[in-house]
């Protein structure tokens, strides 16, 4: 399933902003959750009108304060697209309208710890925003900023973004594979793991946690015989050679239509011996999401009570009900999803 297509909306709305910078206001620390940023040029196209929100210091003083919170919990915004917002020529604003100057400050302030970013292979044309190269100079941006911000890079493995029922071998890989019989996809991924660290590391921006793939569902690099097992084992590989460079791994999955089905795909991480430190999940939010996701929890922490679940991507529309477009929209939906599946033992696994 792919993310939903937002209309593009011309006037003064068009700013970069992160999904959940309106939400941040009411919390101090993290939880393992990480939102997806609207496109600088996009807003929901359905809504008749833009309400103001309350230009005040004290508008989001309705949340309370989430117990459960702590400093080993993840709270992510995707910087993904931050290197082509730059290009053009976009600016951040509060949700007081005001300007911020540093985007990393502000949103450090606001309660983020963990800035995601992800990369595609050989991206071209619409998807150039997924290089490396972008990815690195977001990098190099987050430690300049001296925030302390942890990063995490999540590796496609394609040369586009990949969903749980599209997981498309790079075109050169592809390529490779049918030309030569020696060389496979996996040995690709494994060849392509080991570069794009050799530059991270020449850079100077190894990052704090590798996500290996991206809503993968028995399918990684395309495998699906024998529900997946060689892209499983594949991932255990990559596992192994990111560990060595003392890199947290995650493993991105797709999000199951039954929460307890989570349990087959960690028995078998494990038999692929797949050496992850988070699990995460994509989630396109409904009525039953924040159910679903405490139901999810609960099952990760009854089959693997070593890992953390992450709630790897949500995106929430900017409408709400009365068909207008506000901070609040998406403010009341991240807070309800955090208030509902927050509790003491969702972080387990500090930074350091």
């Amino acid at each position: 399933m792919k993310m939903k297509n937002l209309e593009k909306f011309s006037g003064a709305i068009k700013r970069c902003v992160a999904i959940a910078m309106a939400s941040m206001l009411f919390a101090t620390t993290g939880f393992s959750l990480d939102t997806h940023p609207v496109k600088a040029q996009e807003v929901s196209s359905s809504a008749d009108k833009i309400e103001i929100p309350e230009i005040s210091k004290d508008a989001f003083k309705k949340y309370k304060k989430i117990s459960g919170i702590g400093a080993n919990t993840i709270l992510g915004a995707d910087f993904t697209y931050y290197q082509q917002c730059l290009e053009w020529g976009k600016s951040y604003k509060n949700y007081m309208s005001q300007s911020v100057d540093n985007i990393f400050d502000y949103v450090k302030s606001q309660g983020i710890n963990t800035i995601s970013l992800k990369v595609a292979v050989n991206p071209t044309g619409e998807n150039a925003y997924l290089s490396l190269e972008n990815a690195i100079k977001t990098l190099k941006a987050v430690k300049a900023s001296n925030t302390n911000l942890k990063t995490n890079l999540v590796l496609l493995y394609s040369d586009e973004i990949t969903y749980a029922g599209t997981q498309n071998l790079p075109a050169d890989w592809e390529k490779a594979e049918k030309e030569e019989q020696s060389v496979t996809r996996v040995e690709s991924a494994k060849t392509y793991t080991r570069e794009t660290i050799a530059k991270l590391k020449q850079a100077n921006v190894l990052p704090d946690i590798v996500t290996i793939g991206n809503e993968v569902n028995w399918n990684f690099l395309g495998i699906t015989d024998g529900e997946g097992w060689e892209g499983w084992k594949a991932m255990g590989d990559i596992s192994a050679l990111l560990k060595k460079e003392g890199v947290k791994n995650a493993v991105s999955i797709a999000a199951q239509p039954d929460a307890a089905s989570v349990k087959y795909i960690v028995q078998k991480l494990g038999y692929a011996s797949v050496d992850y430190d988070y699990i995460g999940v994509n989630v396109y939010p409904d009525n039953n999401t924040n159910s679903y996701i405490k139901s999810l929890k609960n099952e990760v922490e009854s089959c693997a009570p070593d890992k953390q679940l992450i709630v790897s991507n949500v995106e929430y529309e900017r409408v709400n009900e009365a068909n207008t477009a506000n901070v609040y929209t998406q403010a009341d939906s991240i807070y309800n999803l955090l208030e509902a599946t927050i509790d003491e033992k969702n972080g387990m696994l500090p930074f350091r």
